[in-house]
């Protein structure tokens, strides 16, 4: 809030935990309380359609709208030549299932080159997530047609979705192996994959001896310590401060059910959300997220760790919710989403554009980060010694969120990031 010259940060009062259940949640709690919030977000003069990736919570509201509306709902999907990264295959057969009127978007590194700035430019800070480049295609092919759109944002984060809990569950056990396995990893040729064996390991390995927290948030981090100190970036210190704040609060909670709390706060909140937030205004439709109905988290907060991740299987009750009304293969599928595969196009076709935004010149004359320090992670992504994608279409993000928002900063009564520039894209 801005007020009398000064700036001041408030937050919601937290929700109480609800009380105890007298009876273990079902599989069919999970879907009644979906189907109201889905016949909820239906209500309305407009069109409703579905953002449909290939996973379960996409495919779990698409089942249930149209459940609620009959054949004819309209679904989208973003998806890749690259078939580790590629949805489209579960995305129609779930469109199949339910006879929507789908549409499927291929998105390359043409699409990502002609709309990177833009994207980029729509956000207040650099957002160093290359979904946005498919999200902010399928929000556009969407609001070409209906005003508004269901989207599964909340479901890992509620339901325990993420790789980051089943990786929790190893512990430090699984963190001790991780490092010992690395090093005959690393003399593995490394891919394109989405998450490439090494990855896995050295995000493993980077937590072992550390309490759970720092664990999850190591796992997490693009950069680590002496990256950020070498790049001139401020260190994770003030920033693990408020994940410890967030962290204390939740205390009385299961250990899983913190770090789900402390990813809601955090990447829903800021990240997703906002993310959802600005492609859909960009294209005039708007983005709803039946997941974060109330009644749906009062049901996903009574859920035992074992209901969210049982061994190594995420959002465990959720899929069993999901059983009867989705193909085994999206069930039982390994989440993917709308993720990019950037690593390999930073090493193809992307890769003038990097080297252009991350020259020595261009983050010289910018002054944020120390230009040195850049060479190194590139050499090492191109090089193939190690997957550096994301720490690198981070620095990307920065550089095109400068050249928008301080070299070139946007007239204040214009509409930052409406289809704007050719170079309209994403971070």
């Amino acid at each position: 809030m801005a007020e009398g010259g000064e700036v001041r940060v408030l937050t919601g009062e937290r929700a109480a935990p609800p009380p105890p259940r007298e009876r273990p949640v079902t599989a069919g709690d999970i879907r009644t309380a979906l189907e109201g919030s889905v016949r909820a977000h239906l209500r309305g003069d407009a069109e409703v359609g579905v953002l449909l990736s290939g996973g379960v919570d996409s495919g779990l509201l698409c089942a249930l709208a149209a459940a609620e509306t009959g054949p004819g709902l309209k679904t989208w999907t973003a998806g890749f030549s690259e078939a580790g990264y590629d949805e489209r295959g579960l995305a129609r057969r779930v469109s199949q299932r339910y006879r929507t009127d789908h549409r499927e978007l291929v998105v390359g590194p043409t699409q990502a080159i002609e709309h990177i700035a833009g994207i980029a430019a729509s956000f207040d800070e650099p957002r160093a997530d290359a979904t946005a480049i498919p999200y902010w295609l399928a929000c556009g092919a969407a609001g070409a047609e209906v005003k508004a759109v269901l989207s599964g944002e909340g479901g890992d984060e509620l339901f325990g979705g993420y790789q980051t809990y089943a990786a929790g569950v190893l512990g430090p056990v699984g963190a001790l192996l991780a490092g010992l396995a690395l090093p005959a990893a690393r003399r593995l040729p490394l891919s394109d994959a989405r998450l490439p064996l090494a990855f896995k390991l050295e995000r493993l390995a980077a937590g072992a001896g550390l309490a759970p927290l720092e664990r999850h948030v190591r796992f997490k981090e693009l950069l680590d310590e002496d990256e950020r100190r070498a790049l001139g970036l401020p260190g994770g210190g003030e920033l693990m401060t408020e994940y410890r704040e967030r962290w204390n609060e939740s205390e009385g909670l299961d250990e899983l059910a913190r770090l789900q709390d402390l990813d809601l706060w955090t990447f829903c909140s800021a990240g997703l959300l906002s993310q959802a937030d600005r492609a859909g205004m960009a294209h005039g439709v708007e983005v709803r997220v039946p997941f974060l109905d109330c009644e749906v988290a009062d049901v996903a907060a009574r859920l035992t760790p074992r209901q969210r991740v049982s061994r190594m299987r995420t959002k465990a009750l959720l899929r069993d919710a999901a059983a009867p009304l989705l193909p085994a293969a999206v069930v039982t599928g390994a989440k993917k989403g709308f993720v990019a595969p950037v690593a390999g196009w930073l090493r193809g076709p992307l890769e003038p554009l990097m080297q252009e935004l991350l020259s020595p010149a261009a983050i010289a004359a910018q002054g944020i980060v120390e230009p040195r320090a850049i060479a190194p992670l590139v050499e090492q992504h191109l090089g193939r010694h190690r997957d550096r994608s994301r720490a690198l279409w981070g620095l990307m993000a920065l550089s095109l969120w400068y050249e928008a928002h301080i070299a070139r900063p946007p007239d204040p009564s214009s509409r930052i990031g409406a289809r704007g520039p050719s170079l309209s894209g994403s971070l």
